[in-house]
């Protein structure tokens, strides 16, 4: 059951990185040129609605990833809570709070880099407005990630009883 469980968490963590994979050099190339015309100007708009659309993509992913991952974990929990495997309950909370401060990082991680990139050719081409829209949504969505990650952790806390020994710290990942 171990092996099966830990398998099931090792895939849930590459999936969730892969759907917060950054933004490859040819991606950003396209966005920069995105018609293939050398003599028609890149429209800033249709870069910045491209960003966004890349960065709530992930966000969404990200939160997605969060609540499945909090609704097996808090399963087993409870299964095991209730067999009166206590120990191996808090190993389990423990992991799965790593996974998700791991998970969340990387998302975050992701949705600065596309911000950044996209905001160094958004102000390349003048379009200042569109920059700061753009940060701000990006700030938005790490938000929306964070709001996500601690939500996760306290209902995985919750399934404990508050005067036993305690969880890892969801903001130690942070540093």
């Amino acid at each position: 059951m171990y092996v099966t469980i830990r398998r099931n968490f090792l895939i849930a963590m590459v999936l969730g990185l892969f759907a917060a994979a950054p933004m490859e050099a040819r991606e950003i190339r396209r966005i920069q040129r995105p018609d293939s015309r050398p003599d028609v100007a890149p429209d800033a708009d249709k870069i910045a609605e491209e960003c966004a659309t890349r960065i709530k993509r992930i966000a969404s992913a990200c939160v997605t990833s969060h609540e499945r991952l909090t609704d097996r974990c808090k399963r087993l929990i409870e299964r095991l809570l209730s067999i009166g495997h206590e120990r191996r309950a808090r190993q389990i909370a423990g992991h799965c709070i790593r996974i998700l401060n791991r998970n969340s990082e990387a998302c975050v991680r992701s949705i600065k880099a596309i911000c950044h990139r996209c905001v160094v050719v958004l102000k390349r081409l003048g379009a200042e407005d569109a920059a700061e829209r753009l940060r701000t949504w990006c700030e938005e969505a790490v938000s929306e990630i964070r709001a996500s990650q601690r939500e996760a952790v306290e209902t995985i806390r919750s399934c404990f009883d508050p005067t036993g020994p305690s969880l890892p710290d969801p903001d130690l990942a942070r540093g």
